[in-house]
């Protein structure tokens, strides 16, 4: 299956997406709108639980000049170098095999932060409260001024009643999708 980059420069190529039922993809109408929220132009970003690199390819249409794509599945890993060659984006993507919760603190050792991070977690699986904790307390790994922007299920309760670094901005309701937008 193939899905259509919305906006920016690359509007209307495509990108292949990773043959799984356990794999979901952000909405395009979703990804649209957030390219009309944020301003990517000259900014960096890491996402998490990454699939084929939708978000990321999305945002790089849209300005965004590089972006990390952590998952744990080698096949996402494989989609994503092959849609990057197809987009010819190569130098804009850096896909990473491994578990966000080794592949964080790894980055932030090297010195590495981000304007933005993206995380589409498997839905009502209980990732949210660790996910959000975890990159509170590995706070680091997002700029000053940076924006964490979380997808999830609207039935997945989760409290960020803990939070010393991120701020929950605002939450905004897709259907049966939240984003909730967090800056630091």
């Amino acid at each position: 299956m193939s899905l259509k980059i919305e906006t920016g420069y690359m509007k209307g190529l495509t990108f292949d997406t990773v043959k799984s039922s356990k794999t979901r993809y952000t909405p395009g109408q979703l990804r649209r709108t957030l390219t009309n929220i944020f301003d990517f132009n000259g900014s960096n970003m890491l996402e998490i639980f990454s699939g084929s690199g939708g978000v990321s390819f999305e945002f790089i249409s849209n300005g965004l000049n590089h972006s990390h794509l952590i998952d744990v599945n080698g096949k996402s890993i494989s989609i994503i170098k092959k849609n990057a060659n197809k987009l010819k984006v190569t130098d804009k993507i850096s896909a990473i095999k491994g578990d966000f919760r080794s592949v964080i603190p790894s980055l932030i050792d090297n010195a590495m932060s981000f304007n933005y991070i993206f995380a589409d977690p498997p839905f009502n699986l209980g990732f949210c409260n660790e996910l959000v904790k975890f990159l509170d307390v590995n706070h680091l790994i997002l700029k000053d001024g940076g924006y964490f922007i979380l997808e999830r299920s609207k039935h997945e309760n989760y409290s960020v009643d803990f939070l010393k670094h991120l701020k929950l901005d605002e939450s905004r309701d897709y259907g049966d999708i939240d984003i909730d937008i967090y800056y630091k």
